[in-house]
């Protein structure tokens, strides 16, 4: 029954990473990513309520931020009286309860990693983590070459981030980006680059593993995410750096720095650009889709050049060099705290978003159809900060708790065997760079991660 037990939980973990990766999917117009989250609960279940009440009661503060998050989110949606937006695709009741769900799913996954990991070896649970990887990495290849070599895409169905249809990868006089399994290149980077540290564990039984990273980190080039990218690039070189100051000279962890500027620098051969439109389509579409030597800005040029060194390092250092503004979400970000008056305790999650879209929408407006309208009709105007989104949520009490758990996390790290801990604290340090430009809410993997770390196990 025990093996048996194992071998289920092996096949969910898998299974529940897969899931996440799987972004531009539905399944009964329900998203694989939610899927994915929603089997924590399956896993929770199959390992014991038992040792999930062992874990909340275990004082670690990140189960404290949960449960102050949950209770603030609670307290502040049953009294919240202002203006809801016309959501086009959810409720508020329902935008609201899947923010709570992704919260509480965090907290199962938290859970299921810290006890598996105290019965897993540290080997087994780096290979699922890698054999994940890789299965999102060749589909988002083999989905990148579709466009190259003229065979189908697999299908996606479920709505843009921006827009009121599905995904659109190809677009005229626009260079081919990695999607993947995703709805944004972006997407596909920062769930694939905090996996890439795995691949240099000092396998037993699979010494050959590392070889391996050549496929996600070809994947995360030809995202041509700086996100993703830099994130990483940043994460892997301060991790070298701290460890070598504890005369652990890991140059593993070097490496996949070095295949980015090879892929970057010579992978131009796998570079391709969308041909126009026929002159007769513009009107009504734009002349830039009938002219592909139209560009907005310089910005605008360097991504869309078929070189992949000046695709990525032209474009970082034009956003870099014009400031904060060329960084929209820290924009909007600042805009809105000019506004807003310092919260303690926070207006909770989802209910945060809502104040932000509304903000957002009164400031921002187009004319469509000689109207005047939203800039996103019917849709949240995405933070894509997580700190500001705990700080929007819980306020600075709950900002603050937040701080104080990743510190408590960072410490556990560096008490691991000097086997796991540089590969754990480059996976978390990347995961919180990237954190300021992508994502606002707690992904799967990071909890995997903070599981793994919190994990009283030693790997002998």
């Amino acid at each position: 029954m025990i093996n048996k037990a194992k071998k289920i939980n092996i096949s969910f973990l898998i299974l529940s990473l897969i899931f996440t990766g799987l972004d531009a999917y539905t399944f009964q117009e329900i998203p694989f990513s939610w899927i994915g989250y929603a089997m924590s609960a399956i896993i929770l279940l199959v390992i014991g309520l038992d040792k999930f009440k062992k874990f909340l009661y275990s004082k670690f503060l990140i189960t404290y931020w949960i449960a102050y998050a949950i209770l603030i989110t609670l307290i502040q949606y049953f009294n919240y009286s202002e203006e809801v937006p016309d959501l086009k695709y959810s409720s508020f009741d329902r935008y609201i309860l899947l923010r709570l769900l992704v919260i509480i799913f965090f907290l199962f996954t938290l859970s299921n990693l810290y006890n598996i990991s105290n019965h897993f070896s540290f080997e087994i649970l780096a290979k699922i983590i890698i054999y994940s990887s890789l299965f999102i990495s060749f589909m988002s290849l083999i989905s990148y070459f579709s466009y190259v070599f003229e065979y189908s895409d697999f299908y996606r169905n479920r709505i843009g981030t921006n827009s009121n249809s599905i995904q659109k990868v190809l677009d005229a006089c626009t260079i081919l980006r990695n999607y993947g399994t995703f709805r944004e290149p972006s997407f596909l980077a920062v769930w694939l680059s905090p996996t890439v540290p795995f691949y240099f564990f000092k396998f037993k039984e699979s010494p050959k593993l590392q070889y391996l990273v050549l496929f996600p980190i070809l994947s995360i080039v030809l995202s041509r995410s700086l996100t993703g990218i830099f994130g990483f690039t940043l994460a892997m070189f301060i991790t070298f750096i701290f460890f070598a100051f504890k005369n652990s000279r890991n140059y593993y962890l070097l490496f996949p720095i070095i295949l980015i500027l090879i892929f970057s620098t010579f992978g131009n051969s796998l570079t391709y650009k969308f041909p126009a439109l026929d002159a007769a389509q513009c009107p009504p579409n734009s002349a830039d889709k009938c002219d592909c030597s139209i560009y907005d800005d310089e910005e605008d040029l360097a991504k869309n050049s078929v070189n992949l060194n000046q695709s990525i390092f032209n474009r970082a250092k034009i956003i870099v060099t014009g400031g904060v503004s060329n960084f929209e979400n820290i924009s909007r970000i600042n805009s809105y705290l000019g506004e807003k008056n310092v919260t303690l305790l926070g207006d909770g999650f989802g209910i945060a978003n809502v104040k932000f879209t509304n903000d957002f929408n009164k400031n921002n407006k187009i004319i469509r159809n000689n109207e005047v309208q939203n800039i996103y009709p019917g849709l949240i105007v995405s933070m894509n900060n997580l700190y500001a989104n705990v700080y929007f949520s819980t306020g600075i009490f709950g900002l603050i708790l937040f701080f104080v758990s990743l510190i408590q996390i960072s410490v556990s790290i560096l008490k691991q065997s000097i086997s796991r801990s540089p590969i754990l604290f480059a996976s978390f340090l990347n995961i919180l760079i990237m954190y300021f430009f992508q994502g606002e809410e707690l992904s799967l993997f990071f909890a995997y991660i903070i599981g793994m770390s919190l994990s009283k196990k030693e790997n002998n």
